[in-house]
Parts: C-alpha cells; sequence; structure tokens
C-alpha cells in the first residue's frame, strides 16, 4: 500500500523517527550537546556574574536548612543580557562556584549517568551556591521523590525532614 508515493511501512518509520527524534530533544530544545554556558570564556562569565549581582533576589525558607535565594525579577530564574537570554540563574552559579572546564562537562542530553546541577534544596531556581552539588542525572532524579515526600511531611507540620534521607548530601540538609 502506497501513501503519497511512500509504503506504508516507510511511512510508519518515519513517523516513529520523527517521534524518537521529538522525545529525545523534549529537555535539549537547542539541539546543542553541551550547555551553552560551557562556550564561554572568564570574561564572558564575569560579565554574566555582573547580570546576576545587579537583579533583585529573596531568601526563601523552603525544605532546606538554610534559605534558598531566588531572584525575583524573573519568574523562570532565567537571566538575559540586553533582552537576550544568556543563561539560567543557578547555571552562572554553578559555573562560579564549581568552573566552566566542570560545566563543560555536563551533557545537554540530560541521560541518565550523565552529569547535571542538582539542587540539593529541593527548589529548581534556586541560586544559592551551597544548594548547588554536580551529580548524575539519575541521582538528581532520586532527590525529586525525596523533595515530594519531605514537602508534603513539612506541610503536616515536621521541622526537618531530611533524617530519613539516603543520599549524600542529604537531601534538604544545607
Amino acid at each position: 500500500r502506497r501513501v503519497h508515493g511512500e509504503t506504508a511501512t516507510a511511512l510508519e518509520e518515519k513517523n516513529l523517527r520523527n517521534k524518537s527524534r521529538q522525545m529525545s530533544r523534549s529537555h535539549n530544545k537547542s539541539g546543542l550537546r553541551a550547555l551553552s554556558i560551557s562556550t564561554w570564556g572568564e570574561e564572558e562569565l564575569a560579565e554574566a556574574i555582573d547580570v546576576l549581582a545587579g537583579m533583585e533576589r529573596e531568601e526563601v525558607v523552603r525544605l532546606s536548612l538554610t534559605p534558598c535565594v531566588l531572584l525575583t525579577t524573573v519568574a523562570d530564574g532565567r537571566v538575559s543580557k540586553g533582552g537576550k537570554k544568556i543563561a539560567f540563574g543557578y547555571q552562572i552559579c554553578a559555573a562560579a562556584t564549581f568552573g566552566l572546564h566542570r560545566i563543560g562537562e555536563i551533557d545537554a542530553s540530560k541521560s541518565a549517568d550523565s552529569l547535571c546541577v542538582s539542587h540539593i534544596c529541593g527548589t529548581s531556581q534556586c541560586i544559592a551556591p551551597t544548594h548547588l552539588f554536580l551529580e548524575a542525572k539519575r541521582v538528581n532524579d532520586e532527590r525529586t521523590h525525596c523533595h515530594f515526600v519531605m514537602e508534603k511531611l513539612r506541610s503536616s507540620g515536621m521541622t526537618h525532614t531530611a533524617i530519613w534521607c539516603d543520599h549524600e548530601p542529604r537531601c534538604g540538609s544545607l
């Protein structure tokens, strides 16, 4: 059977390839192999740190023992310069904390064993350097479960909920 000049099997294979391509890019819309920040030099990082330093922020106590630091002028944590998004605030803080060479090790594909910036505090846009760690995406995903349980326990009145976590460092322990 032919559909628009292609066999049904060829058309199904093409649709599967397109669907697979879309699924593999769901977290990586740019198509880059690494975070764009990893291509920066020290001067670009210094400029981004200056932009970040000039942004309004607030401290918020959430799941961790120390307050999270959130940017108040942007809802999604993106830092812009000249009207163009340059990076997420936490990525700039991670590059300043761990170095551009370590950020260059982060694979944009987000496979289970690839390195990623993890928020021990459970607040995805937190820019507190002590709340950021580099670890495997798989561990970061496990932490998401801990953060969910911690939030439920905290909302029921418990004050410190990291005692049952097996991660190192423990989720919310900072």
